[in-house]
């Protein structure tokens, strides 16, 4: 009877070490790439375009608008927005992931610590443009360059 105990407890705590190191190595797979994600979006990024909404209704431009918009990210977790050179809101943003309602891929969103600024997510993002979404139905897809 002891020897099966044994063998019981040996066999749970294998399984239970098997567990935590697949939890562990998982946890810090996503934080390496949240952090990874978080270099990769610092930067000063000028806004282009906005489209969307319903029957595809919205297209915005700097030149449209009158408005030259600007979003600074930074390393250390801080952004900054200026409409036509003037700051209009600031604070701080981290990386998470969230499932898309479009392609239900899980994707990076911006999510900006102002409750004033909407939180985006990253549609793509490659060295020279930033694609942002606001993951809604009907919803508006802004294009950033540096």
């Amino acid at each position: 009877m002891q020897r099966f105990y044994h063998n019981w407890f040996q066999v749970e705590k294998n399984r239970f070490m098997k567990i935590f190191w697949i939890t562990a190595l998982t946890s810090l797979s996503i934080l390496i790439g949240s952090c990874s994600k978080q270099n990769e979006v610092a930067d000063a990024w000028h806004w282009m375009r906005t489209d969307g909404g319903i029957g595809y209704n919205i297209h915005e431009t700097p030149s449209s608008t009158g408005n030259d918009i600007n979003l600074q990210l930074t390393g250390d977790n801080k952004y900054a927005f200026y409409i036509n050179g003037v700051l209009t809101s600031e604070g701080t943003y981290i990386i998470k992931y969230q499932n898309s309602i479009v392609d239900h891929q899980d994707k990076p969103v911006i999510d900006f610590s102002n409750v004033a600024d909407r939180d985006m997510m990253i549609e793509k993002i490659s060295n020279d443009s930033l694609v942002l979404s606001d993951n809604c139905y009907d919803g508006i897809v802004s294009v950033y360059t540096k």
